[in-house]
This record gives C-alpha cells, sequence and structure tokens, in this order.
C-alpha cells in the first residue's frame, strides 16, 4: 500500500510539472509573438518616415520586404518574410485605420483566423 501511494503521488508531483512546464511554454510563445509585433510595429513606423506614409491595405506587410511600385523613397527591406509571420507560424494581418494607425493581427495558437485567440496589436 505504501509504494502505491508512493507511485501516486510521484505522478502527482510529475503530472504538475508538466502542467507547470506547458503553461510556461505557453506563455514564452505569447512573449515571443509580442515581441515579433512590436519589431513589425516598429518597421511601419520607419517606413513611414522614409516614405511620408504607411504601406496602404492592398501593398500590405509586403511592403516592408519589397519596393511598391513608384516609390522612389524605400529604403528597405525593412523586413524580411520570416519576420512576417507570427510566432506559430501564420502570417500576419496588416490594416491601415488612418494615416497615423494600424492595426496587426496574429492568428495566435490555433492558426485560424477570426477565433477568440486571434491577437490584435496594438490593443483595442
Amino acid at each position: 500500500m505504501k509504494k502505491l501511494l508512493a507511485v501516486v503521488a510521484l505522478f502527482a508531483i510529475c503530472g504538475a510539472g508538466y502542467v507547470f512546464y506547458a503553461k510556461k511554454q505557453g506563455e514564452d510563445v505569447l512573449k515571443a509573438n509580442q515581441a515579433g509585433l512590436i519589431r513589425v510595429e516598429q518597421n511601419l513606423v520607419i517606413f513611414k518616415l522614409h516614405n511620408g506614409r504607411l504601406p496602404t491595405n492592398g501593398e500590405g506587410l509586403k511592403a516592408l520586404e519589397v519596393s511598391p511600385a513608384g516609390l522612389s523613397s524605400w529604403k528597405g527591406p525593412y523586413l524580411t518574410a520570416d519576420k512576417l509571420k507570427g510566432a506559430w507560424g501564420s502570417g500576419l494581418e496588416y490594416k491601415v485605420l488612418d494615416a497615423h494607425n494600424f492595426h496587426i493581427k496574429s492568428a495566435g495558437p490555433d492558426r485560424a483566423w477570426g477565433t477568440s485567440d486571434d491577437i490584435i496589436y496594438p490593443q483595442k
């Protein structure tokens, strides 16, 4: 009976350790995603300083990687394609709200758009 209790206790400790590890790993990925969104934001600001405007919705984040047609003041690439993805490997959505504001959206851990875990930066 003591051996059985010891085994049960060991499984409980291991299970708790795994839950802590999985939670910590998930938090680390969220932090990495946030850092990536901040990096994209910073490069959008640099793009705007160089070009006098944000990329249009039609140009999207691709304008940070490749010069939009007819934009002679472009000094990029500002970011490479591998930096224009969320931490879970899906692309990012970009939307210009007005001349000064935009949203960058990550599909989140489920990698599906339009679900509750989507991450919008800056936050609404």
